[in-house]
């Protein structure tokens, strides 16, 4: 690609959407990093529940349509960032001048990316937020937690009669749920054997 452009040369006037240079095309690895990567950096965890932040998908995206596809430089947005004056400004300039033209450009990637995007998500929130993930991940905090709290025998106790209650559970009516009550059992029998 050709000689880049600043967004400052494109705010202040010195260079205009003429001097833009456009990719016609990206390669199909970097898609798919791209869809790995912002569908990673827009899942946030609430609660112990996994959600997605979809405007930070929409301004990954949009970003990353400006940087793949132009010659403008400059135009960054890494996991963790804060969205300052700087990023937003800059952001709000762009979506405002070019996003659009450049969407319209790319339209057959802006929308293959989009829709690999929303399906990882899918797929990513699907199985982060399983009942055998949920439960599991709260056992663990709560055999964390009191480990702390309690002394070993205290503990063994505890994950002894768990087991015991839970094998008490009529099987039949948790078929459904079986992975969830051999996750529960493992994952107790499992810190109890530890111990």
């Amino acid at each position: 690609m050709s000689e880049k452009i600043k967004i400052s040369e494109l705010r202040n006037g010195s260079k205009s959407g003429d001097n833009m240079k456009w990719e016609r095309y990206i390669p199909y690895a970097l898609k798919s990093s791209l869809v790995k990567n912002i569908a990673r950096d827009s899942l946030i965890v609430i609660d112990g529940i996994t959600k997605v932040n979809y405007c930070l998908v929409d301004l990954m995206l949009d970003i990353a349509m400006v940087k793949f596809y132009t010659n403008i430089d400059d135009v960054e947005f890494n996991e963790g960032d804060e969205i300052d004056d700087s990023i937003s400004g800059n952001y709000d300039f762009l979506k405002n001048s070019y996003i659009e033209e450049i969407i319209e450009f790319a339209n057959k990637d802006y929308s293959y990316l989009k829709e690999k995007i929303y399906k990882t998500l899918k797929q990513e929130v699907s199985q982060l937020n399983s009942i055998e993930k949920l439960v599991q991940a709260q056992l663990i905090r709560f055999v964390d937690k009191a480990t702390e709290l309690m002394n070993e025998k205290t503990i063994k106790n505890i994950c002894t009669h768990a087991v015991k209650q839970i094998n008490k559970i009529d099987k039949n009516l948790l078929t459904e749920n079986s992975g969830l009550i051999k996750t529960v059992i493992d994952t107790l029998k499992n810190k109890e054997v530890a111990e």
